[in-house]
């Protein structure tokens, strides 16, 4: 019996991501109904060649640039090897069971991994930035960006079926952990100062923005940043330039990973006059770095929160007492490990400490429940 293609887009449109896939390979006519419900999920983008390629054609689909709101390219480095190192090399499958090397179908992937790595190397950054451009600009409603590193499907590969088809093709499996600063670029580059439309943009892995050869613009365009794992050098220059570069941030979400020995003051020097809500995580501050910064955007600051973070000079106690002093309406947040600079200072945070904190906080009267009970003023 042949189903009414509105019946098919009414069953496709309850299906996830992957039950949608795979109806989607049932039929013509599936596939068919299945394209308009695609921009529901948004589109997932491999920073591969041929991934790129599949892109410029796809958001030539009618359906496909009315509905898109969100975009997620998913970065990755693949290792070049030799048939003999292809054998032995630790991603191989990615570290799991080897015995498909003694069958015949050993030849054919390894072919098809030096077919994807000839065409990776013949990559131009100029072409990629293009074509990235060429889907912004069809793509008139889409909101939000994600730049991730592609290992987030490492563990569960069939959760991404082009990474799945890719790994089913050529066995071995990308680097862990690397800089993801070569995709950010390709986007920046991308976005310019235009594309209005665009305002969240999410960096979701280890970004060094020392990496970075552009000269950055100004992205007024975005209201909404979050990174997940900032890289600090010592100069923290670079870093701060890069998040200077969106002026007018209403939402910030920024947890750092510091590599020199030398902490830098990231914190010192920012500021955004419409920032509202602000996560920080796994940051290394003073305390006086940490009340200048909320001091500054106390006056539009609704919401603060704070996870995980390290005091390199000064207390807990002396920064909430000087942020109660304040007397902000701002929605303070407290969870993770407060390490202070002394073992007897840091704070576990369960819901007791968060609770006496929020006491704390809400009378100038309160003493300090922590430690000495001398009497903040």
């Amino acid at each position: 019996m042949k189903v009414p293609l509105e019946i098919l887009n009414e069953i496709a449109s309850y299906l996830s991501s992957r039950d949608l896939a795979n109806f989607r390979l049932a039929s013509f006519r599936c596939a068919q109904a299945g394209r308009s419900v695609i921009p529901r999920n948004g589109i997932s983008v491999l920073s591969t060649f041929d991934s790129l390629q599949q892109l410029r054609e796809f958001v030539t689909y009618s359906t496909i640039p009315t509905f898109t709101r969100h975009i997620r390219f998913f970065y990755g480095e693949w290792p070049q090897c030799a048939r003999k190192e292809w054998e032995m090399h630790p991603l191989l499958f990615g570290g799991n069971d080897r015995s498909k090397l003694y069958h015949p179908t050993a030849d054919e992937a390894f072919a098809c991994y030096m077919d994807f790595m000839n065409k990776e190397k013949s990559r131009r950054i100029h072409s990629d930035v293009e074509t990235i451009h060429y889907a912004l600009s069809l793509l008139s409603n889409l909101r939000t960006v994600d730049i991730c590193h592609i290992q987030v499907f490492a563990r569960h590969p069939s959760n991404n079926r082009q990474y799945y088809n890719l790994q089913k093709k050529i066995w071995i499996a990308p680097f862990v952990d690397v800089n993801i600063a070569p995709a950010v670029q390709q986007f920046l580059l991308a976005l310019g100062s235009g594309f209005c439309n665009i305002q969240s943009l999410s960096i979701q892995g280890r970004f060094d923005p020392s990496y970075l050869t552009l000269r950055l613009a100004e992205y007024s365009n975005i209201l909404k940043l979050h990174i997940s794992s900032l890289i600090l050098r010592q100069t923290d220059g670079v870093a701060i330039q890069f998040l200077q570069a969106f002026p007018l941030l209403v939402d910030l979400s920024l947890e750092t990973d510091i590599e020199d020995s030398v902490i830098p003051r990231i914190l010192k020097t920012l500021y955004w006059p419409y920032l509202r809500t602000v996560f920080l995580g796994n940051i290394w501050a003073s305390e006086e770095d940490l009340f200048q910064f909320f001091r500054r955007h106390n006056i539009k600051l609704k919401h603060f929160a704070i996870e995980n973070a390290a005091l390199t000079a000064g207390s807990w106690k002396g920064l909430f007492g000087q942020i109660r002093g304040l007397k902000p309406q701002t929605l303070l947040h407290i969870g993770g490990e407060l390490y202070g600079r002394r073992s007897k200072d840091s704070l576990s945070i369960d819901k007791t400490v968060a609770r006496k904190i929020q006491e704390f906080m809400k009378s100038t009267e309160a003493q300090w429940p922590f430690g000495s009970p001398k009497h903040i003023q």
